[in-house]
């Protein structure tokens, strides 16, 4: 670490420990959400801190996102996995940039505040890119990139498996030193957004100080580290935004904020603004429901919704294009053990497996754009064939719809059928309350058809529908019983997808929710292994630059998840990406370009092509 006496600036002593006391619960939950807020402003000079920048009416661009509003605990604390901030899913990445975003398909860096890195056996070095600023005029410096790290710490990110120490070696240069090599390091570090040590830089003096003294994240100062984290609120950026720093080309515009949508401005000292042809990004609030209606009156230009079957077949008659990428991501079924220990069995999970027919779900749900997983590995086909061999993908089970071998399962796990209904080993009925969310078009309809046959199978469905926000602060809590949640992962590493099915919704993540969510034990007995400890073998499958290694541990994994199943997945799902052209996008790249191949909910292809200048209005 570079010496001095303040590591990360003097600005970071603002965000007090006296302030987080002092503003928690106020802020931007407080007027924000006043009624009567008009979308579009014309142009003025808006007064933005102690900088002035200038907004217009200028080309825009109109997507859709569910976002939060202050009545729904909604909050401009914009750090990664900080629950209930005003994010914007893939256009987040528009307002706080990343390091970089990666292109699937030609496998290199879209580069945005990282200029290069140098990876090596022992350590990874961060360069910032050069003339980068704030939107406050400040530099964006290493010292952000710290900062950003040390809080990625306090909320348990995943790349600290792999990072020993980080230094900053010079003004534009971190340099993390690692525990071992591991190729997935590169996409932890440079995927990540980088926040300002100008607001963050107080909780991560406090990280550093508590991991350099031998401390972690299980410890008393580390659990009220991360509370003080979540809770930190900065001030009403209706009065003043001067805690809400960004980087990107565009801006929340906090006057253009409200319950039908919310207006992004071009930031012309964001990162790439200069190529960016769009002056403003209007985005819908709401969920599929909400935004079918906004796609078919030509108010939105992209939505990345869950839309069924026959809502694609009406935006086709209305000469929308309909991109297919693969997601990647997919529902599935969830649960909380702690809630219903009954399905601490393995052969209960895999019984349930049996009793559903996960080809009638998909049908259901987006007919030819989802279809059940073949492999049940965990990860999505495509990427099973890319990484193990024909002989251990023939090993796996595929769980086909078989209503007998269920109820054979399920009576070897100690449950008993009178007549058409289940009674649990403890001779309670089967009794069971469904958590999903309602306001998601594709999950929803899956949800319900899942729900019917279960109860045709001899269970008790209590419905529990609810909108997404209301479900996400549920799931770590563990505060549901069966749910609909996420298998998989858009990224282009297994370990990745890995970490969404027994970590990210799990013990070892949910504890900064102060809950234990999913409650899968991560080491456990298998038939193929023995006993194995899941979280370690998943940090193996990660670590080293011998991809065959890799493939090794990542095949363990697989046939661990395939024989456990901590979830159900239900099916694979294609986008059903509604994209206008002519009305305010120009046109978009041909079904064939390759920018298709990344994963719409994360290196989103409408989201770089933004960034590139390759979108342009009509």
């Amino acid at each position: 670490m570079t010496s001095t006496s303040d590591p990360f600036g003097a600005s970071h002593r603002e965000v007090s420990r006296r302030r987080v006391l002092e503003i928690f619960g106020l802020g931007a939950v407080g007027a924000v959400g006043a009624t009567g807020l008009t979308a579009c402003t014309t142009g003025k000079a808006r007064s933005d801190g102690d900088k002035t920048f200038a907004v217009s009416d200028g080309p825009a661009f109109h997507g859709g996102w569910p976002y939060l509003l202050p009545a729904d605990g909604g909050h401009f604390n914009l750090f990664s996995e900080v629950q209930n901030r005003v994010d914007l899913g893939a256009y987040f990445d528009l307002i706080v940039a990343p390091g970089g975003m990666w292109y699937w398909a030609r496998e290199e860096w879209l580069y945005l505040v990282c200029e290069s890195f140098d990876f090596d056996q022992k350590s990874f070095v961060y360069n910032v890119a050069e003339n980068l600023t704030w939107n406050n005029g400040e530099p964006i410096t290493a010292r952000d990139v710290e900062a950003t790290f040390w809080c990625r710490w306090i909320m348990r990110q995943q790349e600290w498996t792999f990072i020993k120490s980080l230094d900053v070696t010079g003004e534009r240069q971190v340099t993390f030193q690692l525990t071992n090599p591991a190729d997935v390091v590169e996409r932890f570090i440079v995927r990540a957004n980088i926040f300002p040590a100008q607001i963050y830089g107080d909780f991560a003096l406090r990280a550093k100080e508590l991991f350099e003294s031998g401390g972690s994240m299980d410890d008393p100062e580390g659990g009220k580290l991360s509370d003080e984290l979540q809770s930190w609120r900065p001030k009403d950026p209706m009065e003043d935004p001067s805690e809400v720093i960004t980087s990107g080309p565009f801006r929340y515009d906090f006057g253009a904020y409200d319950e039908t949508r919310l207006v992004l401005r071009k930031q012309t000292n964001g990162v790439l603004a200069d190529k960016v042809k769009f002056d403003q990004i209007v985005i819908y609030k709401g969920e599929t429901a909400d935004i079918t209606p906004k796609v078919l009156d030509k108010s939105v230009d992209f939505a990345t919704h869950g839309f069924p079957l026959k809502t694609q077949e009406r935006f086709e008659q209305l000469g929308f294009r309909v991109l297919k990428p693969v997601t990647y991501i997919g529902p599935a079924i969830t649960f909380s053990l702690d809630k219903v220990p009954m399905f601490k069995d393995v052969k209960a999970r895999q019984a349930l497996a049996y009793a559903i027919d996960k080809a009638q779900a998909a049908e259901v749900s987006l007919g030819e754009s989802a279809y059940p997983s073949e492999f049940m590995a965990g990860f999505f086909d495509i990427q099973v064939r890319e990484w193990l061999t024909e002989a251990d993908r023939a090993k796996l089970e595929p769980y086909k719809y078989n209503p007998g071998r269920a109820e054979q399962l399920l009576v070897e796990a100690g449950w008993r059928k009178s007549g058409t209904r289940w009674t649990m080993p403890d001779g309670r009925p089967a009794r069971f309350e469904f958590l999903y969310p309602s306001d998601f078009a594709d999950w929803g309809a899956a949800a319900v058809n899942v729900m019917e046959q279960l109860t045709d199978f001899g269970f008790a469905i209590e419905d529990k529908g609810m909108v997404n926000p209301e479900v996400i602060p549920l799931i770590p809590k563990g505060e549901f019983e069966l749910a609909i949640q996420q298998w998989s992962d858009g990224s282009p590493h297994p370990y990745f997808s890995l970490q969404m099915d027994f970590i990210t919704q799990n013990i070892p993540v949910a504890v900064t929710q102060l809950g234990r969510g999913m409650a899968f034990e991560l080491t456990q007995n298998t038939e193929a292994f023995g006993e194995v400890d899941i979280q370690k073998l998943i940090a193996e499958a990660g670590a080293g630059l011998d991809i065959e290694a890799q493939k090794a541990k990542v095949t363990q994994l697989a046939l661990i998840f395939n024989e456990l199943l901590p979830k159900i997945p239900i099916f694979e799902r294609l986008g059903n990406n509604a994209a206008l052209e002519g009305e305010r996008v120009k046109a978009w790249p041909p079904d064939d370009d390759p920018i298709y191949q990344n994963a719409p909910y994360d290196d989103n292809h409408a989201v770089m092509l933004l960034l590139e200048g390759r979108l342009e209005p009509a």
